[in-house]
């Protein structure tokens, strides 16, 4: 029970880390994005705070399973922080919402950026938070 109460809360967590994030990206970046040519590109619907959470979260996720994974920590963090915080604080859902949205109001660059971009970045993370994970771990 002690596992299901640390997931619930670390989801809670994770769920208001994704909303201040959204709000500080929305009220911050997007102003500043809004100012520059990439407005102009990528259109004023452009779901940028989806994109920045989803790849900072692939890059959490994959420095949190490889320091699990190489015992640098107890696998009950991959439980609590992983399915727990990173599983509220990510979304496939709201990606997909977006990407359609984008596709059916005929805004082809920004849709072709925003799904492409979402992959590319969100694996380029993942390497980049299991490089930086294997700085954490002794070498054998």
């Amino acid at each position: 029970m002690t596992r299901v109460f640390a997931i619930m809360l670390a989801g809670g967590l994770g769920a208001l880390a994704r909303y201040g994030l959204t709000l500080f990206i929305q009220s911050q970046l997007v102003s500043r994005i809004g100012k520059s040519g990439w407005a102009t590109f990528l259109g004023p619907t452009f779901p940028l705070s989806t994109l920045v959470i989803n790849v900072l979260g692939s890059l959490l996720l994959a420095f949190l399973a490889t320091l699990v994974f190489h015992r640098a920590l107890s696998p009950e963090w991959q439980w609590i922080a992983g399915t727990g915080f990173l599983g509220a604080f990510t979304t496939w859902s709201t990606f997909s919402v977006e990407a359609e949205t984008l596709i059916h109001r005929g805004e082809w660059k920004a849709a072709g950026f925003y799904i492409l971009g979402s992959f590319i970045l969100s694996l380029l993370a993942v390497v980049a938070g299991r490089a930086l994970a294997m700085r954490f771990i002794p070498a054998a």
